[in-house]
């Protein structure tokens, strides 16, 4: 297993395996924050400026490892 250091309470933000950020030309903002092992997503996090649209799918896709505190 992959033991990483807890860094703040944000560790999967500070220290993501996987990364990703869109913009789209309405102005909506996305970016996921991945925490990997073993070829598995166990966390996956969101920050998001945007419209409920962008907010749904954004929570679609992290649903079944994103932790309450996840950004909206």
């Amino acid at each position: 297993m992959n033991e990483r250091p807890k860094i703040g309470g944000d560790d999967v933000r500070r220290h993501p395996d996987g990364y990703g950020r869109r913009e789209s030309e309405c102005d909506d903002q996305l970016e996921i924050y991945l925490r990997v092992n073993d070829g598995v997503v166990e966390t996956a996090e969101f920050d998001m400026r945007g419209c409920q649209n962008t907010y749904y799918c954004a929570r679609a896709v992290t649903a079944d490892r994103c932790p309450s505190r996840c950004a909206h």
